[in-house]
């Protein structure tokens, strides 16, 4: 393994060699993961949305690996629904950095808080040690590292949990790197183990790496195979290619079979809406309009659809940067040479960003689309969290040039070099990119008494009453719910859905919930429970259940009486229960 470590320096800073990368995680961590968590762990990144989705699959996780959960795939929620968890992405390759916050003692929201915190730091020393290999400059490969773990354009990522373990993309690309140089088979499998590990880590981000990490692999291999350093034994190297190809992939299969049955067949129809998720040009010169500098800039781009997650500037520096290494590849061609594997890198990140840019209707992701696994794909303005790693090898690569200017001097230009990175990337963390813990625990809290009166085991319906009732945010308190008691719930909040759940899915309501049991057959519960429930004020569970072994239909008798004093306050609500009621 000495291939990966063979870094040469041409610095004379002395100490600051070894602190500068020390001082740019230090920073970064300051001013982007402490900022949306606090320094006290008031908050927790995302909204109460997607953020307490993904939680719920990391203590899903824990818990199967503690042995309290007979089936991982069929997770107790959407009930009798088999197989729920690849409706989304799942987090699995980082569950058990979770779990072990765990089993320390931390509950699920400071493990949660914890895990961020971590992947955060993963993510820049991976991409450090990744532009170290490439360049003999810690200064320069500092500020790469700190562009791709806390950019600027990573806060409109912050809703959606599944995209904060990037960690493993550097180190594919960094194996690929070393594959590129030395031929030697092991780095080819490495890079693509590191593939597979990101699918684990999640789905997304790893099929969005597959498109630059095999172009990158594809021009290895051609190098080594077709160029002056062809190897003599031709066969046994393309089986041993072979091989760690089908290797990796047996790995990958006990994670996709269960995606495999919720797949979308490849239609016209799912193709343009899909397509309508691709960045313009005007999403990599949008951001949110909490940016320090580049606020004005949120207000470009408000006409693409889902228009905040397309807010994805890099910032000034690492924009220019990116822009200058499509110049310096260009001249490549002609008199300026471009160190390897830089140059190929160069063009891999520019072919990518040319497959996943849409002008209006025109875009060439149609090349990618029919590939396996990515018609399941609809959010594709998330490639930005793959694209960084090129945004900051461009920005490394030209702070290493003018850093080769300043001779013995070069530590004294770090320090504002940092700061200013860090001030071109920041931006004020509000709602919804980050929520506060005590909001989280009491939507919980809330229900402890009325759950203290259902039985062991029991199922369970949350239903909201009225339309100022999120029902995301009832189905995700039903969820939490049935996993903290050990309990089973019909509620549901995934990325996709089957067709007869959407009505509950978007409402949460009786009516909503009797048409997907009734498309349901042979249902695994003898008693479901009816929760209901108004802003959370107004919590009672009915006192008859409902017995399928006496009832063909869904049906709740409420006593009236009961209800008289709690909803005394709400006139129009109670009238509508005594007609229905009486009726």
């Amino acid at each position: 393994m000495k291939g990966i470590f063979s870094i040469q320096s041409n610095m004379h800073g002395g100490k600051w060699e070894v602190i500068a990368p020390f001082v740019g995680l230090i920073i970064g961590m300051v001013f982007f993961a402490f900022h949306v968590t606090g320094f006290g762990l008031e908050y927790f990144a995302g909204d109460l949305g997607d953020a307490r989705l993904n939680l719920y699959f990391l203590e899903h996780a824990h818990q199967y690996f503690l042995g309290k959960l007979d089936s991982y795939w069929d997770a107790p929620f959407m009930v009798p629904e088999p197989n729920v968890i690849a409706f989304s992405d799942n987090l699995l390759g980082t569950a058990p950095l979770y779990s072990s916050f765990r089993l320390f003692g931390a509950d699920i929201f400071l493990a949660y808080q914890l895990w961020f915190l971590v992947i955060c730091a993963f993510n820049y020393v991976a991409a450090y040690f990744f532009f170290r290999y490439l360049l003999p400059n810690p200064y320069a490969c500092t500020l790469g590292a700190m562009v791709f773990a806390f950019s600027l354009a990573l806060h409109s990522q912050l809703p959606h949990a599944q995209t904060f373990p990037r960690f493993a993309i550097p180190l594919a690309m960094w194996m690929a790197a070393v594959f590129w140089k030395t031929g030697a088979i092991r780095y080819f499998f490495l890079a693509v183990l590191f593939l597979v590990y990101q699918i684990y880590c999640g789905i997304y981000l790893g099929f969005l790496l597959a498109i630059p990490l095999g172009l990158f692999l594809l021009l290895a291999i051609g190098r080594w195979r077709w160029g002056a350093r062809a190897p003599r034994k031709v066969l046994p190297w393309w089986l041993l290619i072979l091989l760690s190809v089908v290797a990796n992939l047996a790995m990958l299969m006990p994670l996709m079979l269960p995606y495999v049955e919720r797949s979308v067949d490849p239609e016209s129809w799912h193709y343009a809406s899909v397509v309508r998720s691709l960045p313009t040009l005007k999403s990599y010169i949008s951001t949110v309009p909490t940016s320090l500098f580049w606020h004005r800039l949120s207000e470009i781009g408000v006409d693409v659809p889902e228009y905040w997650n397309q807010q994805i500037f890099t910032g000034m520096l690492a924009s220019m940067a990116f822009v200058a290494s499509a110049f310096l590849l260009l001249r490549s061609f002609f008199a300026y040479r471009l160190p390897d594997p830089i140059r190929a890198l160069f063009a891999v990140g520019l072919i990518t960003f040319g497959l996943f840019l849409r002008f209006d209707e025109l875009t060439a992701y149609i090349a990618v689309y029919y590939l396996p696994g990515f018609t399941s794909l609809r959010a594709l303005a998330r490639i930005i969290n793959v694209e960084l790693l090129f945004f900051a090898l461009s920005l490394s690569y030209v702070a290493f040039l003018l850093f080769g200017k300043m001779g013995k001097r070069q530590y004294l230009l770090f320090l504002p070099a940092a700061a200013v990175i860090m001030l071109d990337n920041f931006a004020v963390v509000e709602p919804p990119y980050r929520s506060e813990v005590r909001e989280a625990r009491e939507r919980l809290e809330v229900f402890e008494e009325v759950m203290a009166e259902l039985p062991e085991g029991a199922t369970f319906s949350l239903e909201a009453l009225g339309s100022d009732v999120s029902s995301r945010d009832n189905h995700l308190d039903a969820m939490l719910l049935a996993q903290m008691h050990g309990m089973k719930t019909v509620n549901a909040y995934t990325a996709l859905c089957p067709s007869e759940y959407s009505t509950f899915w978007h409402e949460s309501s009786t009516d909503g919930r009797e048409r997907w049991l009734e498309s349901r057959n042979d249902l695994p519960f003898d008693t479901l429970h009816i929760i209901r429930g108004k802003r959370h004020r107004y919590l009672r569970i009915s006192d008859d259940t409902i017995d399928f072994r006496k009832a063909d239909k869904i049906w709740l008798e409420t006593k009236v009486e009961d209800w008289k004093e709690i909803m005394r306050n709400d006139s129009t609500w109670y009238s509508a229960l005594i007609h229905k009621a009486k009726k």
